[in-house]
């Protein structure tokens, strides 16, 4: 129903019975970790879909983009209520104008309808709406260098979240070679 909808509405429609699925995923004996997959997979197909209406709102994105999850979407440790955690990853030849344009827009989209369905927005803004975490490839690169070579408090806090990375939707080798670097730094 999810990947068929037409609106954020119609979206929001459907994740409003995840309190109720979560309740019979938990009475059926499930264990924890097959019950916050699906319940995560819910979420995903959700964003996947709010990334195709906003491409057909907005067009074609000017460049690659990624679109990922971190925190417990990330982790695919979702539950019944849960804030959103995202970010964009743009391949290097993205202009500012094009990051504050076209991506802000797209990020705007995407998280006001993931809100929309439940998701509500991250009280500690992290989220693709801010453009700290709307960013080319070489910014996240520096961001993860930064992060393991100098583990301040809020370094800490925020490798804690971004270290759970994962792809959602779009061009998926754009997060290979971060993701290999930086396993490789830390």
């Amino acid at each position: 129903e999810l990947a068929r909808a037409d609106t954020a509405e119609q979206m929001a429609d459907v994740t409003a019975r995840i309190p109720q699925l979560l309740v019979q995923l938990v009475a059926a004996g499930n264990r924890h970790e097959i019950v916050t997959r699906l319940i995560t997979d819910i979420a995903d197909t959700a964003t996947r879909r709010l990334l195709a209406l906003a491409e057909a709102k907005l067009g074609p994105a000017p460049v690659p983009y990624l679109w990922l999850a971190c925190g417990s979407q990330g982790r695919q440790e979702q539950t019944g209520v849960s804030d959103q955690d995202n970010c964009l990853i743009l391949d290097d030849t993205v202009t500012d104008e094009m990051r504050t344009g076209y991506f802000a827009d797209l990020a705007r989209f995407v998280c006001d309808g993931l809100d929309a369905c439940g998701y509500f927005h991250c009280p500690g803004d992290m989220m693709a709406t801010n453009p700290r975490w709307c960013q080319p490839v070489r910014v996240w690169k520096g961001y993860f260098n930064g992060w393991i070579n100098k583990p301040d408090p809020e370094a800490q806090m925020l490798a804690s979240v971004m270290f759970d990375l994962r792809p959602i939707g779009a061009h998926v080798d754009l997060f290979a070679d971060l993701q290999e670097n930086t396993l490789e730094a830390a």
